[in-house]
């Protein structure tokens, strides 16, 4: 013998099938609200960290061609001065003075292994310091090269170079690859990051 559901039996059904609806659309707009404000505060983290790194290597930069202007170009005084910069790479990356030439720019004094003295700059970097040139703010280049072969450069003008002159900064990035320390690290929950 079959039993038919009463109304009441199945209204209840409906019921609690409509608030379990809701009560779970609730709960998923909830946590979907703080995982957006998470990834927010955290984007505004990644942001402020970059922007003090941006800050602090423009300020080195004009620290170097403060003691350019100040020791009149002398190569001595910007090897003490640009050490640190290049230091703590081991010397992969580069900072140098550039003239222009009507071939590009031409790097002398250089502190690093990246830029030779001498070198002709041209292509992207050129492009950059010639931004950089007329105007007086940091300026930074795309990121260029592949795998382990990555760098990023940043060049300042005058006044925080002598006149007719471009400093350059250029670091190497190197390959990309996972996390040092996964799950712990700042911002391991980041895959990518863009500025």
């Amino acid at each position: 013998m079959r039993r038919s559901l009463g109304w009441p039996a199945a209204t209840t059904l409906v019921l609690l099938l409509t608030l379990t609806g809701f009560s779970t659309w609730l709960v998923k707009g909830t946590v979907d609200h703080q995982e957006n404000r998470l990834l927010h505060e955290r984007a505004n983290e990644v942001a402020l960290v970059l922007k003090e790194a941006v800050e602090s290597l423009s300020s080195q930069l004009h620290t170097v061609g403060g003691v350019l202007r100040a020791t009149d170009g002398d190569p001595k005084a910007f090897a003490r001065s640009s050490a640190a910069l290049v230091s703590a790479s081991d010397g992969h990356d580069s900072i140098a003075l550039l003239r222009r030439t009507p071939q590009g720019y031409r790097a002398a004094p250089v502190s690093g292994a990246a830029i030779r003295r001498q070198q002709l700059v041209t292509g992207p970097v050129a492009e950059t310091l010639a931004v950089a040139s007329a105007t007086n703010r940091m300026v930074a280049t795309p990121v260029m090269g592949a795998g382990r072969d990555r760098t990023l450069g940043f060049a300042v003008g005058p006044p925080a170079s002598p006149e007719g002159t471009v400093l350059y900064l250029q670091l190497t990035l190197g390959a990309l690859g996972p996390p040092t320390g996964v799950g712990t690290s700042p911002f391991n929950e980041l895959h990518v990051v863009l500025y």
